[in-house]
């Protein structure tokens, strides 16, 4: 690594202070007028913002995203960012974490960053109780982890700088293998071999090791993978970035929705999203494809897989359960209930759960043998620390049988098709969310 920029930079904060602001005018922005439905900042209102702000703070918002990135994200609250950015930067105790120092340089700062999307409120571990704890944006942090270690390493962050120039024009060549026949493959849309079907690997570029080609994240070493593996990649739909604040944690949430790709889309993020923070992660399905991918090589993610005739489909491993079918609820249920009981010596960090066979169990038990097994495992799986998302296809059941389902959960989503100016589209709404006026509102699920 170069030397630390942050000691060159230091002078900018002391032993005389001169950035500035960020200015009052921009949090009178921060209001309805420039605003989307969704509640997000427009552009080109967002583009000025997040360059007044960088502009104003330079120092301590890089110095700040820096931090998180070294840290792998991990949420710390206003004062231990203070703290940290203190030794960063040389600078004396209490010069960033008491009295007007730390409200106007590090307090304002870091809600500014949060309404612009650029940091998001996350507890943590080490976060102090009654404080608020902060991260880079989820869905941001691949990109910022790049740039920000290039810095590092002394490279420009200018938008006008060659290298980012160049690194835009640049089209990365990728060669895949089939985990199978281990033909080579070098189209950047294929992620399952043309010739056995077998899905596609990848190298690593940071450790070397294989890894499923659709992956956002190695799982051996946690680097970002660098290129697009594919068009569903490019579509990859973040429910959680979605919804205000998040999943809320341990709350079971519904998404209703016929079987578009959006739903699917869905569902591989959040099982993702688990992984990527290190949360035991558990997949109830009737299908393979998805979940074993997602189970080679992954110690906190399990895979449940409820068909008849599991046997002959997925390859045995330690973290494969295969169930008979549904048509034994308990049998289910037990399995839920042993693989969560082996946990009990991990860390009581937050945990997720995927169900995606209530369809198949409404069109088997039918709507109060369904609800009586289903509400009895949510409550199962909340008092261990689960975040529950489920899924279920309203057009194969009557709207008696879904609705006594969805009453059990504590927030509702739904996919649905209309037509637009635009010929038919995809929208996802919250019909229901506690503590959050977001009801009825649509979000355009683009191709």
């Amino acid at each position: 690594m170069a030397d630390d920029p942050f000691k060159a930079l230091g002078g900018i904060i002391s032993p005389r202070y001169r950035e500035e602001g960020p200015p009052t005018y921009i949090e009178s922005f921060l209001n309805e007028d420039f605003m989307d439905k969704n509640g997000r900042l427009k552009e080109p209102m967002k583009t000025a913002l997040d360059l007044i702000v960088l502009g104003y703070r330079p120092v301590t918002t890089l110095c700040i995203l820096a931090t998180f990135v070294e840290n792998k994200n991990k949420p710390f609250s206003g004062r231990q960012l203070g703290i940290k950015l203190e030794k960063r930067l040389g600078l004396e105790e209490g010069k960033l974490t008491t009295g007007r120092y730390y409200d106007d340089r590090i307090s304002r700062l870091v809600k500014i960053l949060c309404q612009l999307g650029i940091l998001e409120s996350e507890r943590g571990p080490e976060v102090p109780r009654a404080k608020e704890g902060y991260r880079i944006c989820e869905s941001l942090y691949p990109v910022l982890q790049r740039r920000m270690t290039s810095f590092l390493n002394g490279e420009s962050l200018s938008p006008f700088a060659q290298s980012m120039i160049q690194g835009e024009e640049k089209a990365e060549m990728i060669t895949k293998q089939c985990s199978k026949c281990k033909s080579m493959i070098t189209s950047r849309e294929a992620t399952y071999c043309e010739l056995c079907g077998a899905p596609l690997e990848v190298s690593c570029a940071n450790c070397g090791k294989k890894i499923p080609c659709k992956w956002e994240f190695c799982n051996h070493c946690g680097a970002p993978m660098s290129y697009n593996a594919g068009a569903r990649l490019t579509r990859k739909i973040d429910l959680e970035s979605l919804l205000p604040g998040g999943f809320p944690q341990n709350y079971a949430i519904m998404l209703s929705s016929s079987p578009y790709e959006e739903r699917d889309l869905i569902v591989e993020s959040f099982l993702e999203g688990g992984l990527r923070k290190g949360q035991v992660t558990f997949h109830v399905t009737m299908k393979e494809s998805r979940g074993d991918a997602l189970a080679q090589g992954q110690h906190d993610f399990y895979l449940f897989i409820c068909h008849p005739q599991t046997d002959g489909i997925v390859e045995s491993r330690s973290n494969v359960l295969r169930l008979k079918g549904i048509d034994n609820l308990n049998d289910i249920y037990i399995a839920l209930e042993s693989t969560v009981s082996k946990l009990t010596a991990l860390p009581s960090n937050q945990k997720r759960i995927c169900i995606e066979i209530i369809s198949d169990i409404l069109l088997r038990h039918h709507a109060a043998i369904t609800r009586k097994w289903l509400g009895s495992l949510i409550l199962r799986m909340k008092s261990k620390g689960f975040t529950i998302l489920a899924t279920v296809d309203p057009g194969m059941h009557p709207a008696e049988e879904v609705s006594a389902v969805l009453d059990i959960f504590d927030c509702q989503t739904s996919i649905y098709e209309k037509e637009t100016s635009k010929g038919p589209q995809r929208f996802l709404r919250i019909d229901r969310m506690p503590n959050q006026r977001v009801t009825g509102k649509e979000l355009p699920l683009g191709t």
